[in-house]
């Protein structure tokens, strides 16, 4: 499939990481979120994006040397934010959670995985982990993600 013309996209963000739900509704915690990379389309309108996303106050446990994303986006403008790495000459894979952006990826939501233990994880609309930008609170998170996953979530509503 031909790339059309990457855009490069360098830009940091101020949001929030917020959990969901009506007893959570205290846990914010500001975040940067810094993008370096660059957004590309294919012929058949398919976004991709090649590059580092990072948040500040997260750890990703990937090695630093190998901790770019290549995100496809789906037609709904999610992609599953998946780390592909080598350790020891063995590839691994890290999985942070659902990544939903806008047309220009000016808008991000995130889905965080809620890790399992055996290198899995899952996330839930009741009372999942979520990061936001731009947001300066709670309500513009909430707002901002509810639109963003409306396609994913349907009627549902995230609180």
């Amino acid at each position: 499939m031909r790339q059309l013309t990457p855009k490069p996209l360098l830009l940091t963000m101020e949001g929030v990481k917020y959990k969901l739900g009506v007893n959570d509704e205290q846990t914010v915690i500001p975040v940067s979120i810094h993008i370096d990379g660059k957004l590309s389309r294919s012929l058949i309108g398919r976004q991709t994006f090649k590059g580092k996303l990072s948040i500040e106050g997260e750890h990703i446990p990937v090695p630093e040397n190998q901790d770019q994303l290549e995100l496809h986006f789906e037609k709904n403008r999610s992609a599953l934010m998946v780390y592909r790495y080598y350790e020891n000459g063995q590839p691994k894979m890290y999985s942070y959670g659902q990544l939903y952006i806008n047309k220009d990826f000016s808008e991000l939501t995130i889905a965080v995985y809620t890790k399992d233990g055996e290198g899995g994880g899952s996330w839930d609309g009741n009372d999942g982990l979520m990061i936001s930008a731009p947001a300066s609170d709670r309500m513009n998170a909430l707002q901002l993600s509810n639109r963003l996953m409306k396609a994913m979530m349907g009627q549902f509503l995230l609180k």
